[in-house]
């Protein structure tokens, strides 16, 4: 790689600005002695300091707004793919119970009526009933509803991992993603 010289103007040019440079800073040094100039030096400063406070959030680190903000939504769709989890889980259950109930009354109805049922018998007609239930309960809507709401919290939990790193790191583990 060649390096290309800069002309005498280029030079003289970068010097005169760094002297313009110092000349500006040597008058602020004087001039803050100065009671009004002081005043206006600290209300910069403060601002400089308010400005660089929230300029933090425009970067790209793990704590900039847009990765916040990914974040927090990355966690929002976790809950609700765990509520969406919830909800079937909890109607399936309720179905299973209901069917529970149901066996129970009829096995209560036979041992309570005429019909002679040994208890071999009736812990039999119990173990099927369950059986029967555990079945119709294992429903493929679950299932893929437990999956989606696993593969979201994966997802969180990755983004979580990789936006700690560096935008070199992160390029390289999207590029092996890809793969």
């Amino acid at each position: 790689m060649s390096r290309t010289r800069r002309s005498a103007e280029e030079l003289i040019q970068e010097h005169e600005a760094k002297i313009a440079k110092l000349r500006t800073q040597a008058a602020m040094k004087d001039a803050k002695d100065s009671p009004g100039v002081s005043t206006l030096v600290n209300a910069i400063t403060n601002i400089d300091r308010e400005l660089l406070k929230i300029s933090k959030g425009f970067g790209s680190g793990p704590q900039s707004f847009e990765n916040r903000i990914k974040s927090h939504t990355l966690w929002v769709t976790e809950i609700e793919a765990e509520q969406e989890y919830a909800n079937d889980l909890a109607s399936a259950l309720k179905a299973q119970k209901d069917e529970l109930r149901v066996a129970m009354e009829v096995l209560l109805r036979d041992i309570t009526s005429d019909v002679v049922i040994t208890p071999e018998e009736a812990e039999i007609m119990a173990e099927k009933a369950i059986d029967d239930a555990n079945e119709d309960f294992h429903a493929e809507s679950t299932d893929a509803l437990y999956n989606e709401w696993q593969s979201a919290k994966e997802t969180r939990k990755e983004f979580s991992v990789t936006k700690k790193l560096s935008k070199k790191q992160q390029l390289s583990v999207s590029l092996e993603e890809e793969i």
